[in-house]
Formats: structure tokens, sequence, C-alpha cells
């Protein structure tokens, strides 16, 4: 599949009203503690454990995934175009899209600049197609 989600790291998911300690870190270490922190791994494993999470946890679980299915929607023939050998871990999909982003289709293009204006504002990063 083309479409990859954003570098989620335990820490890196969100941050909570205490700017120091990300909503779903305490949940990564207790649930996906020998999860490779790489990739999608603790992504996945965060959606398996869904109904076991914190529920500051579980609202960014549901956000981040409602976000990677409007980009997936928007941006999927532009990931498949431009970014289609780019490996979907580390970003490489982000900013190869933004690379080409004079090039992709006006949706991408606008939900991209969306996600990404949001996710400045969270301090957090946008899912990537």
């Amino acid at each position: 599949m083309v479409m990859a989600v954003m570098m989620v790291a335990g820490a890196g998911m969100a941050w909570a009203e205490d700017e120091d300690t990300p909503p779903c870190l305490a949940d990564v270490q207790r649930l996906c503690g020998l999860v490779p922190p790489t990739g999608n791994f603790e992504q996945g494993c965060l959606q398996q454990h869904q109904s076991e999470l914190s529920a500051e946890c579980r609202k960014r679980v549901d956000t981040y995934t409602t976000e990677k299915e409007t980009l997936t929607s928007a941006c999927g023939s532009d990931a498949r175009r431009y970014c289609e050998n780019i490996p979907t871990s580390a970003g490489g999909q982000q900013s190869c899209l933004v690379e080409h982003r004079e090039s992709l289709s006006e949706k991408c293009r606008q939900e991209l600049e969306k996600q990404s204006k949001r996710a400045e504002t969270d301090r957090e990063p946008a899912p990537v197609p």
C-alpha cells in the first residue's frame, strides 16, 4: 500500500496539557514496550489495544486515524504518482509530497496544508500518505 502513516513514537504522538508528558507515553510503555519504536509499529499496537488506552491517548489515536483517512483519501493518487518508490517510514512520503507541493492536486494540497497547520498548533506531526 502506498499510503503510510506518520511516524508515531509513543512520546511523539501528541502533547498533553503537561507539555512534558505526551498522552500516549504511559500506554506505549505499558502495552507496546516490546514493539520497535520505528515506522508504524507503535501506532498499530495502540490501535490493537484501543479499548485498554487511557482516555487522552484513545482520543489522540481516534483523531489520528480520522486525519490519516482524510489525507489518504485526498492524496492517494498524488502519493502513487510522485512518491510510489519512496519509503513510507521516517516521513519519506511526507517529504516527497512537500517537494512536489506545486504539482499536487488542489484537494491534496489543501488537506496537507490544513493538517500541517493543525499539527503546528497541536505541536505534533501530521499524518502522511
